[in-house]
């Protein structure tokens, strides 16, 4: 119609284009995705921080750069946009990476009990 933006090929929310494109499945699946992701970083964030404080600054920044890219996705479709979407998937990447560097202090404060 006349009143639709020119050119414009995608609505302005992640969740709502996500389920567009991929159903409602699709959408509830990408939920569960960003949702796990944003759990297991505070995670990592928990168990870094009785330990080792460089690590907990780590992943606290990760935590905040994830929370910003998915609180600028409820406005402006940033998931499709290739670069951000390898900024998130880095930042996917590091939760892993603190997860498997946060795995030895759990293991050592259980054992030491």
């Amino acid at each position: 119609t006349s009143y639709i933006q020119p050119g414009l090929n995608h609505l302005h929310n992640n969740l709502i284009q996500v389920t567009l494109d991929a159903g409602w499945l699709g959408g509830v699946v990408w939920l569960y995705w960003m949702g796990l992701t944003l759990f297991l970083m505070a995670r990592a964030g928990r168990r870094f921080h009785r330990h080792d404080r460089s690590g907990a600054t780590v992943a606290l920044a990760c935590m905040a750069a994830f929370i910003g890219l998915m609180l600028n996705g409820l406005v402006e479709y940033n998931f499709g946009n290739s670069i951000i979407f390898m900024v998130i998937l880095f930042l996917m990447g590091m939760t892993q990476v603190l997860q498997q560097a946060a795995e030895p202090l759990t293991v050592t404060d259980t054992a030491s009990r």
